[in-house]
C-alpha cells in the first residue's frame, strides 16, 4: 500500500488548543482532519465510525483522561501525539507507547517533526506484514497472510482469516488502504479479497482456498482476471 494522505482526530477540551492543531492539520499535505472530540467520550464515539491514523491527544481533560484512555486500550491502532501543556507526562506518554510528545504551545515545525515519526511508524507497521484492528475494547494484530477476504456487513466488517473473523466498524475503503495493493483486490463493492488465497474463479464468484465463496460482479471481472493467472480463472 502507498497511502500518501494520513487521517486524523483531535482531542481537546480546550476550543482554543483544537482549532490551533486543527490549523497546522489544514496546511500540512497529506494530512486529512476526520473528526474533532472535546473528550474522551467523545473520542469512543468517533472511533465506532472512523479509523485514524493518528490521534492527537490531550491528557488533561474532564472525566477521563488522555492517559487512562491509552491505558486502558493497550495496543492502539493508530499512532498517538500526546499534545499538552504538562512536561511531567512525557516520560510516562512513552510508556504507552505514544509516539511523539509536543508541549504546548506547540510550533508548526515540531508538529511537523511529530507528524514525520507518525508516517515512519505506518510505514514500519506496513511492512512488518501486520495490520491493527479494533473490535469493541479489543485490539487484534492479524497477519497479512492470514486474510482471507473482507466482506462489508452494513455500518462494520468482518474480516476472514485462516482460523477464524473479526468484526470491526470500518469502511471498506479504510480496510482496502492498510492492505497491500499487489496482494489484495475488490471484487465486489462488499468484498475485498486475497489473491494468493483464491482457489478458482468464474464469472460471477470466487471460490476462497477454505470453500468460501463470494461475488464477483460485472465491474470487477476484468481487473480480476488481468490479476489471477489462466489457471485458476474459469470461462
Amino acid at each position: 500500500m502507498d497511502k500518501t494522505t494520513m487521517t486524523c482526530i483531535i482531542v481537546d477540551d480546550e476550543f482554543i488548543s483544537r482549532s490551533g492543531i486543527k490549523s497546522y492539520v489544514d496546511k500540512t499535505p497529506g494530512l486529512e482532519c476526520i473528526g474533532m472530540a472535546e473528550n474522551v467520550k467523545c473520542l469512543y464515539e468517533l472511533l465506532e465510525t472512523c479509523s485514524p491514523d493518528i490521534v492527537f491527544m490531550d491528557i488533561e481533560m474532564p472525566g477521563m483522561s488522555g492517559m487512562e484512555f491509552m491505558e486502558r486500550m493497550g495496543m492502539l491502532p493508530f499512532a498517538v501525539i500526546v499534545i499538552t501543556a504538562y512536561e511531567r507526562y512525557a516520560l510516562r506518554g512513552y510508556d504507552v507507547n505514544v509516539t511523539d510528545y509536543l508541549l504546548k504551545p506547540v510550533s508548526y515545525s515540531r508538529f511537523l517533526s511529530a507528524v514525520g515519526k507518525a508516517r515512519a511508524y505506518m510505514t514500519s507497521a506496513l511492512s512488518s506484514g501486520i495490520v491493527t484492528l479494533k473490535c469493541d475494547k479489543s485490539v487484534y494484530r492479524v497477519p497479512v497472510d492470514d486474510i482471507l477476504y473482507v466482506a462489508a456487513m452494513e455500518n462494520y466488517l468482518r474480516i476472514y482469516t485462516m482460523t477464524g473473523k473479526i468484526t470491526v466498524r470500518m469502511t471498506l475503503k479504510g480496510m482496502s488502504e492498510l492492505l497491500p495493493a499487489d496482494r489484495f483486490v475488490s471484487v465486489h463493492r462488499s468484498f475485498i479479497v486475497n489473491l494468493d488465497k483464491i482457489s478458482k474463479a468464474t464469472p460471477a464468484e470466487i471460490m476462497l482456498i477454505n470453500g468460501d465463496i463470494v461475488p464477483l460482479s460485472n465491474k470487477c471481472r476484468k481487473a480480476l482476471s488481468d490479476r489471477l493467472d489462466s489457471g485458476r480463472f474459469m470461462p
